[in-house]
Parts: C-alpha cells; structure tokens; sequence
C-alpha cells in the first residue's frame, strides 16, 4: 500500500480533498455559486448579466433562460450568452460565444453541471432578437 498526502495548493484555504475506500478522489468545489440575471428590455440589445471583477475570472456552474409569454408565438426567441470586453453595445460585442439558442415562448433552458471559465476582465452579456427573455447565470470568481 502507498501512502499519498493530498493538499491544496492555496494557503490558507481550507480545501478538502480525500480518497475513498474504492480508490475515488473526491474534492470539494472551490466556491458555492451565486446566480445573476437579467431581462432583456429591448430587442437586439445586450444586458449586462456578470459583471467582471479585478484580477478574477468567472466560473460558470449552471444557465438558465426563461422565454415568457410575450415571447412571440410564431417565432422562437434566438438568444445568446457570450463574453465581452464591455458593458454597453459598443463595448459590449460578442468577442466569444458561451451559449446560443432558440427558445419558444413560454420554455426554459437549464444547464446544469457546467464547468466554463470566462477571460479575466470581461462581461458576461446576453442578448436577444425577443426582448421578452431571462438570463441566468450561477458561478463564482476565481483568482485569474
């Protein structure tokens, strides 16, 4: 039998890291997420949903998009979850897609699981040709 020492590599942190009986490595998550959200005001207008921090990236653990009932019945919202280098339309084009879709009125999309690291300093921004959409955006920061 090996004896292996496992730590993290952060000092100071209290990591948690162990190995079962069955040989699994089992770590915990380095943070608990928080969601964000917004509403989409106006057609083909990017909203702010993560804005970035100072020295961090975002990690994201979970979307989900909501098309309500004004979400028009003969055309699906087409909506767009992606990084950028600002906040506002000018600033705020799409320099790389995260998520894309259409959703039908009245539906939710839920991705769970997720595991997707934004670049350091940039928003995380969405928009919609359907001004009637909820972002959201569950994760935490990371030192970059």
């Amino acid at each position: 039998m090996i004896t292996v020492n496992l730590e993290g590599y952060l000092s100071g942190e209290n990591t948690k890291v162990a190995v079962t009986k069955l040989g699994q490595l089992v770590t915990a998550p380095l943070d608990f997420s928080t969601f964000y959200n917004a509403t989409a005001g106006t057609d083909d207008t990017p909203v702010n949903i993560v804005t970035p921090q100072t020295n961090k990236r975002f990690v994201i653990t979970a979307l989900t998009i909501y098309a309500n009932k004004n979400v028009t019945a003969s055309t699906d919202a087409t909506v767009t979850i992606y990084e950028a280098t600002g906040p506002n339309a000018t600033q705020g084009a799409n320099d790389k897609t995260i998520f894309t879709q259409d959703i039908p009125q009245k539906q939710t999309v839920v991705l769970t699981g997720l595991n997707i690291i934004v670049t350091e300093g940039y928003w995380i921004n969405g928009i919609t040709n359907d001004d009637d959409v909820v972002f959201n955006v569950a994760g935490y920061f990371v030192d970059a």
